[in-house]
């Protein structure tokens, strides 16, 4: 994926093993179009993250805005999920 793309995903962590791409982008395009979505599974079941990218840089503040103005976590089948921004480093910036 590009920096680009990168800047318009979020990782979302603990979400419940039942959870799958069509529930995570169910729950995210509550807040904005959701372009795509990958989920790291073992055994068939979820582990560890999904990735979920927006069509847009600003979709990805509005998961935020809403989190901090209701003061409510992002919650799915009744797990509260870990969500954070996901960006990695500009090719051209050095560690």
């Amino acid at each position: 994926a590009s920096y680009e793309e990168d800047a318009r995903s979020i990782i979302v962590f603990k979400f419940s093993q039942t959870a799958t791409v069509e529930k995570l982008k169910e729950y995210f395009e509550k807040f904005a179009k959701v372009e795509d979505v990958q989920l790291t599974l073992k055994n068939h079941k979820p582990i560890q993250y999904a990735l979920i990218r927006f069509q847009k840089l600003s979709d990805v503040n509005r998961v935020f805005a809403n989190k901090n103005k209701d003061k409510d976590p992002h919650k799915l089948d009744g797990w509260r999920m870990a969500v954070f921004r996901y960006l990695k480093r500009p090719p051209n910036v050095r560690k």
